[in-house]
């Protein structure tokens, strides 16, 4: 899973002893966090994607490729910076960073996330480049 490869390797980075079991259990505690408040999420992500023009009618596909941008970047983004700080898997303060950053609608960090997914969304749809 993708969750646990990001945690795994996030704590590695920061030079941070996590067991699987802390891993599973971090992973599992963010996913409820994501599952009660993946309405938010969703909102959110429909809100920052009203800001391109033409993009109105987005498909289903565009929007949960940005709530999966947005969910990760924030995931790690909460996690990195607890690890950093407490130099320590602590479930409790890592997953509060993560309510906290689902929860930033204004951030310049979202319009970024959504110009990235909405470039991407349209150079999938370009012709691939002939030489």
């Amino acid at each position: 899973m993708l969750a646990t490869g990001l945690t795994r390797e996030l704590a590695h980075l920061y030079g941070v002893r996590a067991s699987e079991v802390q891993i599973e259990d971090f992973v599992r505690q963010a996913r409820l966090t994501l599952r009660t408040g993946s309405s938010i999420v969703l909102a959110v992500a429909g809100n920052a994607l009203k800001a391109f023009p033409g993009l109105g009618t987005l498909g289903g596909g565009v929007l949960h490729a940005f709530a999966y941008a947005l969910i990760f970047d924030s995931m790690g983004r909460a996690l990195a910076a607890s690890l950093a700080e407490r130099q320590t898997l602590d479930q409790g303060d890592a997953g509060a960073r993560l309510k906290e950053l689902l929860a930033d609608a204004g951030s310049t960090r979202l319009r970024q996330l959504a110009t990235l997914t909405v470039d991407a969304w349209r150079e999938r749809d370009e012709p691939p480049a002939t030489h």
